[in-house]
């Protein structure tokens, strides 16, 4: 099967643009699936605090900048699985960064689905011609889901079992990887 030459892209935020931040893991409350209250506006107003919090300290993943300035013939998307209620923060963050005018459009998870069926959803209506993100995943259930698009698992530790290796999932340690895979479907 023949890849789509990369035209639009999309990116995940955390772990991927943005040095690893979860904040479910800061307040040690759990999934929306495992945790009722996820929908509750004392957990909002939690959540919303923590991500102001600890999206103050996140940094750029290094090279990120680079890559998106030299590849100013692909139009790229952020694809995240942050809450719309968080957005702000996260503007604030990529502007702040010098970022944001990389970017064609910003997806949050307004749906309140999950990261995955977000993403899934983002990529088919959008038509994106791939996605890099930092979890395993994720970048397996998308190749899965659509077999002629370019993914890149961007994660330091390759997580993928020679089980779940398919032609159109590419590891890339850091952004210089990623810079390499990419030209190879410009």
């Amino acid at each position: 099967m023949t890849l789509n030459k990369i035209r639009r892209l999309g990116l995940d935020f955390d772990g991927t643009i943005a040095s690893d931040f979860d904040p479910k893991n800061f307040l040690h409350i759990g999934t929306k699936a495992a945790n009722p209250i996820h929908t509750n506006y004392i957990y909002r107003f939690f959540d919303i605090l923590v991500t102001m919090f600890g999206t103050s300290y996140q940094t750029p993943q290094p090279n990120i900048q680079k890559f998106l300035e030299t590849n100013n013939t692909i139009d790229f998307f952020i694809i995240t699985g942050r809450p719309n209620y968080v957005a702000r923060w996260t503007l604030v963050w990529l502007k702040k960064n010098n970022l944001l005018q990389h970017f064609k459009e910003i997806y949050f998870n307004r749906a309140g689905t999950s990261p995955l069926n977000n993403k899934l959803t983002c990529i088919k209506d959008h038509e994106l011609d791939g996605h890099i993100d930092d979890n395993p995943i994720v970048i397996l259930e998308l190749a899965k889901k659509f077999p002629n698009k370019v993914f890149v698992l961007l994660n330091p530790v390759n997580s993928l079992t020679e089980s779940d290796k398919f032609s159109n999932i590419f590891w890339a340690k850091n952004w210089i990887d990623v810079a390499e895979i990419i030209e190879k479907f410009k």
